[in-house]
């Protein structure tokens, strides 16, 4: 039988997941939105979303599409910044940086087993 603290630890658990389902879900729902606008068909933009969703709930996917998305992320900064004429490897650097943050809080304490 569980002790009291595996129950704190898993309502904790339960916490952290809701948080990172949130901002993985916003990553989605943009990706989903582009994907669309690409296609010009929001069907398919619709079927990715769930595709998405489902894929992000086996663990390890959801390590490699959070890499995916810190290189995507600063790719975009650079891509940006290059448009306005500022070609500076520090803007995907930074961005890149703080999108690894945001990912490792979000993807990092949550478990690959449970």
């Amino acid at each position: 039988m569980g002790s009291i603290r595996d129950t704190r630890t898993g309502a904790s658990q339960a916490l952290e997941n809701e948080k990172a389902w949130r901002f993985f879900a916003m990553e989605i729902f943009v990706i989903c939105i582009a994907y669309g606008i690409d296609q010009q068909s929001w069907i398919k933009g619709f079927i990715m979303f769930f595709v998405l969703l489902a894929l992000i709930a086996i663990p390890i996917i959801n390590y490699i599409f959070s890499a995916f998305m810190t290189f995507a992320w600063g790719s975009i900064a650079y891509t940006i910044s290059d448009s306005i004429g500022k070609d500076d490897q520090r803007t995907f650097v930074i961005t890149a940086m703080a999108s690894l943050g945001i990912h490792w809080i979000t993807t990092c304490q949550t478990p690959i087993s449970s």
